[in-house]
């Protein structure tokens, strides 16, 4: 499964710099902050120009996130807003 990280266009984001992690037109993933400190978290909503829509299953989103997150060997923290 091939994934793109690209600039967000999302905008109300509280963040310097904001990408995300997409598969075709299917935004999965976010990634907020400023380099080299950045959050990654599970994509709630699609770009406002509607190019990209959010993963509606909710299972897939939060296997992506783990996936990513031992592949880069971090440790997974579990919020929800």
């Amino acid at each position: 499964m091939t994934f793109d990280i690209i600039k967000s266009e999302k905008e109300g984001l509280d963040s310097k710099e904001g990408y995300i992690i997409v598969r075709s037109t299917t935004v999965f993933l976010r990634m907020l902050g400023e380099k080299p400190h950045y959050e990654l978290m599970t994509a709630t909503a699609g770009e406002d120009n509607g190019s990209i829509t959010v993963c509606q299953n909710q299972k897939q989103l939060i296997a992506s996130a783990l996936q990513l997150a031992l592949e880069l060997k971090l440790k997974p923290l579990v919020k929800s807003d």
